[in-house]
């Protein structure tokens, strides 16, 4: 790959600005015209304190001016206190794990030692320009990183760069749109009810019955049930994608997970 496609602003920073955000946006997405840049020059950019962003933008800094996209971050914060903090050796672990390539990271302006703070790179194989694409991108990946900040997921979104350094992983390989989603990892139970606090002798019997619907959902034969109703689909590692989705019409947006039975909607954000 020669180069990517992006944003980059003309103002560099040794330390997180203190200029407003309408201000950084409007330089860097409406002033500011995309430029191709090669992977080790944009790695050497956020080194140097430049803010990018990495959804292409036209007429405007807000979501509905994004048209494409061809690098996607994720900001680990670690600000969970429920959790234990993710470090930058877990976190390649991670994407070693589930065969999704890591370009490069690099450490936040507020990064410390006993708090890393950090984002993740990926550039993809192709250039992203459906946005509910994009969306289910970010969705997966940030499934993936319990620390990882889940606002960041705006197209119109920008990160700052960086005056505390960070490392290219991967030149070779880049991250695939199908593995990313099949990679996605749904929410336990224990996470969508962690918000729930008094447990009388009715919760004791709703959670009785969750148990038997909890099997009943896991027997029960979805992808046959979705196969029936969609038709066409291929093998993706771990499930498989549907090329027709009765939800919304769209094509190869509805996806099966076999270790979950489970199935995952694409089509977030715009239609």
């Amino acid at each position: 790959m020669e180069t990517i496609k992006l944003h980059i602003d003309t103002v560099r920073y040794n330390s997180k600005p203190n200029e407003s955000a309408a201000i950084i946006k409007n330089r860097l997405q409406k002033e500011t015209a995309p430029i191709e840049i090669k992977i080790v020059d944009l790695f050497d950019k956020i080194n140097d304190g430049y803010t990018i962003s990495p959804g292409v933008m036209s007429g405007g800094a807000k979501s509905e001016n994004w048209t494409e996209q061809q690098v996607f971050l994720i900001d680990i914060d670690n600000n969970n206190i429920d959790i234990p903090l993710l470090n930058i050796d877990e976190a390649i672990k991670i994407c070693e794990k589930n065969n999704i390539p890591l370009t490069f990271y690099y450490y936040s302006f507020s990064h410390i030692p006993e708090h890393p703070k950090y984002r993740l790179c990926f550039i993809l194989d192709e250039v992203i320009t459906e946005y509910q694409k994009r969306t289910a991108i970010l969705q997966s990946l940030m499934s993936l990183f319990d620390q990882a900040d889940k606002s960041c997921r705006d197209g119109s979104r920008y990160f700052y760069g960086t005056n505390k350094g960070g490392e290219i992983i991967n030149l070779n390989d880049y991250a695939n749109y199908e593995n990313i989603i099949s990679a996605f990892i749904p929410l336990e139970k224990d996470q969508i009810t962690d918000s729930l606090s008094a447990h009388t002798e009715n919760d004791y019997k709703v959670n009785i019955e969750d148990d038997e619907l909890d099997r009943l959902k896991r027997d029960f034969d979805l992808f046959g049930y979705i196969h029936n109703r969609n038709g066409e689909y291929k093998n993706i590692s771990g499930g498989a994608m549907f090329k027709n989705c009765e939800i919304c019409g769209h094509n190869d947006d509805l996806v099966y997970y076999k270790n979950t039975n489970s199935f995952f909607k694409e089509n977030f954000g715009r239609k």
